[in-house]
């Protein structure tokens, strides 16, 4: 697939602490649009009891704190971002995530988001050991919740009460590595829930080398998350990152296909095809005008798919809605403070959570008891897939055979294609006697119009597709105009032995295999080739011709 250039020129990075609330953490999953962020540096994430995995959806990678605790840190990464510009770096600690990105041959970043706990200098230790021990060669920039005042990022806001040597495990660390503060002084980013009072305890901190290439960075008042006590931190520098442009998805289920017909017969019309192939030449003539109809048709008959682009199945308009209204409230109280707006915005928080709950249990509840055959299917694989934090999968680092790890795509690729499609032996080791006598062929049944019939009827209708992106539900709801059409074209390939080049593509998807270890071992992944459905159709009449025989 092909990488492109985001027209927005630069990295986004988004930081909240969602104090491990659940109803905090899927607002925020559920509200932030991955168009406009690329990265989302959580500290104290809601964590499932008794794992180690959070709630995120298919738009975001989730990379997780070291360590065997509960992780107190994470950081979730766009998955349209280049999969091959980026790699985390272990640190053993839970209070910690660092990912390192790639730029271009001269340029990189190392992001970290921290989480440090009150009264204590326990982060500021692992980070000065982690740092001693894997000097930085790369610039710095610091997310996270550090919990420490101290007038440099406090400014007038410091209260008076505060030591004046509390904060100097992490001014040390700063000045060790040449870290400047990227957020201005003074900016309140949280509000104390003892004493209703703000101050400034989440920060974001820079390599000075690179301060000038901070676009703008601040705190997002009007965006605070219900029941979060911590406001959301935006920082955008002016770095070029490699994104995955969007493919849009097409919508098969919603075909008028009565319409979808009439065009399709009015080009065949203008653009007949024969049915009488002799050589290859009209093979492959036949094929391509096939294809360019149906893809033509397609194009214009066939709508996108429309649907949230972040927000799980279960987030309904409403709760965008009341998120809104609870938003509002909640800048009202913070601007005019008083005890009814207070009151009022309190009490939004928490419609916001029940109804979050509410709404969410009745989706399932709701889902099941209207179950057809395909989704009670869907439903036993949710129950017995393992447990997830239903994020984008990709592709880890995988070990060479020497032990070490390849992180560039492309030797990933040629590492998994070797595990899955190992070298052929030697003939000469196969020991195969020059006088072996072979049985006799197994006489085939004839190759039949009703067989082929049979194939394209049976076949599943919105299986994935190939690389030409048709499925069969397509093949089947015009098989009355093009049937005649396939079927020559499937006599041809019989009686010719041949197939146009592109029959011959295919695209391989490779899927975890599940409940394994370590999938930095490739064989912890298993390939699923997926061929043009055409091509399908004629494997399916070999397939039915076999076992005829067996």
């Amino acid at each position: 697939m092909p990488y492109t250039s985001n027209p927005v020129s630069a990295l986004r990075t988004l930081h909240q602490n969602c104090r491990r609330s659940k109803t905090v953490m899927n607002a925020l999953i559920n509200s932030t649009d991955p168009n406009e962020y690329d990265l989302i540096c959580i500290t104290e994430p809601y964590i499932y009891p008794n794992h180690r995995l959070t709630i995120a959806t298919q738009k975001w990678v989730v990379f997780y704190a070291g360590g065997t605790a509960r992780p107190r840190s994470l950081i979730l990464v766009n998955k349209n971002i280049k999969s091959d510009t980026y790699r985390q770096i272990e640190v053993e600690s839970r209070n910690a995530t660092s990912i390192l990105f790639k730029f271009s041959t001269t340029s990189s970043l190392q992001i970290y988001s921290i989480y440090n706990q009150p009264d204590s200098d326990e982060t500021y230790d692992e980070l000065s050991r982690h740092l001693f021990l894997n000097p930085p060669d790369h610039p710095m920039l610091w997310h996270g919740d550090f919990n420490k005042h101290d007038a440099l990022w406090a400014g007038t806001n410091l209260p008076s009460s505060i030591p004046a040597d509390e904060a100097m495990a992490l001014l040390k660390l700063l000045a060790d590595y040449d870290l400047e503060l990227a957020l201005p002084p003074g900016t309140l980013t949280h509000e104390s829930a003892a004493h209703k009072t703000w101050n400034t305890l989440d920060l974001v901190f820079i390599s000075a080398n690179i301060a000038d290439s901070i676009i703008c960075c601040d705190a997002l008042p009007d965006q605070r998350l219900p029941g979060a006590d911590h406001l959301p931190i935006l920082t955008t520098l002016d770095f070029d990152l490699l994104r995955i442009p969007e493919i849009p998805r097409l919508n098969f289920r919603a075909v008028d296909w009565d319409e979808f017909n009439k065009a399709l017969t009015d080009s065949l019309t203008n653009n007949p095809i024969t049915t009488d192939i002799n050589s290859t030449d009209e093979y492959d003539l036949a094929y391509l005008t096939l294809d360019k109809t149906l893809q033509t048709t397609i194009a214009s008959h066939v709508p996108r798919l429309s649907f949230s682009p972040y927000a799980k199945r279960w987030w309904t308009k409403e709760l965008t809605i009341l998120l809104g209204k609870t938003r509002k409230l909640e800048r009202e109280n913070r601007k005019r403070p008083c005890p009814e707006a207070e009151i009022a915005a309190q009490e939004a928080v928490k419609l916001f959570k029940t109804t979050l709950e509410s709404t969410k249990m009745q989706h399932w509840k709701d889902w099941l008891e209207h179950a057809d055959e395909k989704s009670v299917w869907l439903a036993s694989r949710y129950a017995n897939r393992p447990f997830s934090d239903g994020s984008a999968e990709r592709i880890p680092a995988l070990k060479r055979a020497d032990g070490t790890l390849a992180t560039d795509a492309q030797e990933k690729c040629d590492i998994l294609f070797e595990t899955f499609f190992p070298a052929a032996p030697d003939s000469n080791s196969l020991d195969i006697p020059a006088d072996f006598e072979y049985p006799d062929p197994v006489p085939m049944p004839e190759f039949t119009r009703e067989m082929y019939d049979e194939v394209i009827r049976d076949a599943k209708s919105y299986t994935a597709p190939g690389t030409d992106g048709i499925p069969f539900i397509v093949l089947q709801k015009a098989y009355h105009i093009i049937g005649d059409i396939l079927w020559a074209l499937f006599q041809a390939t019989v009686r010719l032995k041949y197939e146009t080049p592109l029959l011959k593509e295919l695209f391989t998807a490779v899927l975890r295999k599940p409940g394994r270890s370590d999938y930095s071992v490739a064989k912890s992944f298993r390939p699923i080739a997926l061929y043009r459905t055409i091509k399908k159709s004629f494997c399916g009449m070999y397939s039915k011709s076999l076992a005829y025989v067996t």
